[in-house]
């Protein structure tokens, strides 16, 4: 029964992350069926362009397809505003807390930031409390996970979901989570370290602050 609750709760923020709208609008979606039959419409990591994430370059660029029109959307979109780009997994408790400072950010200057949620592999499948995130087998599994995330943070960001070959995370060094800050240009001026740790948002809130000078709001 606990199952089925976190399943229909992963339905509604699923739903509402496919929702979301940013520079771009993912739309469409069906309720998550804990038998696969009717799974949402994903919007998921297509392809990412370039090598791997280097601080003070270019930020390789993410795809993603809308499931239900088929449109592919790219992270170069957000270019012209300072991006947030966060990547981790419901599991990681570290950035499961990081995600609260992001938000809030976010929530308070969306008219001068940019902020994207890459769902990646879950950092300790064993503690997941339902069986898309102990033993996910498809992408809307993974889906489903990034649902209950959004929710339980009450997170305001977009977000997408990486491939199961994880190749976004792959590329960003996201193992399992990482926060990085793209400037107006798409350039990565922050990186968190590699390992993650409760204060990784601490960094990114600050670069993001140093860019926005007079019209950033604490």
């Amino acid at each position: 029964m606990f199952h089925v609750r976190r399943s229909q709760a992963g339905a509604l923020a699923v739903s509402a992350i496919v929702c979301s709208t940013l520079a771009f609008t993912l739309i469409g979606t069906t309720y998550w069926k804990r038998n696969h039959a009717a799974a949402p419409a994903t919007p998921e990591i297509s392809s990412v362009e370039g090598k791997a994430a280097t601080l003070r370059k270019l930020a390789p660029d993410i795809s993603w397809r809308e499931q239900a029109s088929g449109k592919i959307h790219h992270l170069s979109e957000l270019r012209g505003k300072p991006v947030i780009l966060c990547l981790g997994s419901y599991t990681c408790g570290p950035f499961r807390t990081s995600l609260n400072l992001v938000n809030q950010v976010y929530r308070k200057n969306r008219d001068q930031i940019a902020c994207l949620l890459v769902y990646t592999k879950e950092a300790h499948p064993e503690l997941g409390p339902a069986a898309y995130m102990s033993n996910p087998q498809t992408c809307e599994d993974r889906a489903a996970a990034a649902g209950d995330l959004s929710k339980d943070a009450h997170l305001t960001m977009p977000v997408v979901v990486d491939t199961l070959d994880n190749r976004a995370t792959t590329t960003f060094a996201a193992r399992p989570s990482r926060i990085y800050v793209l400037d107006r240009k798409g350039n990565i001026v922050f990186a968190s370290g590699a390992y993650p740790a409760s204060d990784m948002a601490v960094g990114a809130v600050a670069a993001v602050k140093r860019m926005t000078a007079s019209t950033y709001i604490p």
